[in-house]
């Protein structure tokens, strides 16, 4: 009984921990109280069930980016792995800064499952 007492405990430490790894800090600012950089490309995001709807997706390397967010239906994720940014999104507008972006092209998926069209839900834009 001790051992599995023991070990259970330690399990759920790991798993804690873990958890809380992953809650850490993105390479984007996530928060919606950040100040905008006066700097700032401005990209407007529309999300909806199964798609996302960027109006620029020509963006300048290493001058920040604010995607300004408006989901219109449903809970998403917004979610650029190459750039360490993720944003669970709900109903309503979000922004997300990104700061030092780098040249290359990116896919922005959405990582929340949303239905039947769910792995339709990506869109890519560059950074030059």
């Amino acid at each position: 009984m001790k051992f599995i007492l023991r070990y259970g405990f330690l399990a759920a430490l790991g798993a804690i921990l873990i958890a809380a790894a992953g809650c850490g800090t993105n390479a984007a600012d996530n928060s919606s109280n950040q100040p905008v950089p006066d700097n700032a490309q401005i990209v407007n995001v529309e999300s909806s069930n199964f798609k996302f709807v960027l109006d620029k997706t020509e963006l300048q390397a290493g001058t920040p980016v604010v995607f300004e967010i408006n989901d219109k239906e449903g809970n998403h994720s917004f979610s650029i792995a190459s750039a360490n940014i993720s944003k669970n999104l709900s109903p309503g507008t979000q922004k997300v800064i990104w700061n030092q972006p780098k040249a290359g092209t990116y896919t922005i998926r959405c990582t929340v499952f949303c239905g039947s069209g769910h792995s339709n839900m990506v869109a890519t834009f560059n950074v030059k």
